[in-house]
């Protein structure tokens, strides 16, 4: 199936414009670009207006952007975030502020302060534990390299103090 983005690489390509090239002509970041044609990201209607000046006006390009345009709002308007969503959105704020491992109990907490019905829901749970395992592994890890970078240093500090002295 033919994308819009990947149409419109094709098309830039074909004139020998380069991706940044266009970016910086329509006044845009590269990887905006990079987004529309590799990630189907679909532009606002005035960054389209402003491809269509550079790349010219394809009716082929066009009708991918209009059905792209259209996908994406009726699937803005009818998607609202899922329960797992939430929480799992609101865990990784939680966590992102929090210099600590988190405990069940608080992803059980924060499950209760969005949605009480959510703590009866064994796959949500599950999930839930599943990515604070991750996230506190991950912690734990980085904990471990900076206590033996600490070790590490405090070794070399009192290797430096005693050279120091030898030299006095």
């Amino acid at each position: 199936m033919r994308t819009f983005g990947g149409e419109l690489r094709k098309i830039r390509e074909g004139l020998g414009i380069k991706a940044y090239q266009l970016a910086s002509k329509i006044g845009v970041h590269q990887t905006y670009i990079t987004y529309i044609e590799k990630h189907g990201k679909v532009p606002s209607p005035e960054v389209f207006e402003e491809i269509k000046k550079i790349v010219g006006d394809n009716p082929f390009l066009n009708e991918l952007y209009k059905a792209e345009l259209e996908s994406k709002r009726s699937l803005s308007t009818n998607k609202t975030p899922s329960s797992t969503e939430k929480i799992i959105t609101a865990a990784l704020s939680t966590i992102a502020l929090t210099p600590k491992t988190v405990t069940a109990k608080e992803i059980e907490d924060l499950a209760n302060a969005l949605s009480p019905e959510l703590k009866n829901d064994k796959e949500v749970m599950e999930r839930l534990e599943s990515f604070i395992r991750q996230l506190n592994y991950k912690y734990q890890k980085l904990h471990k390299d900076i206590s033996e970078t600490t070790q590490v240093l405090m070794r070399y500090s009192k290797r430096a103090e005693k050279l120091s002295k030898q030299k006095s």
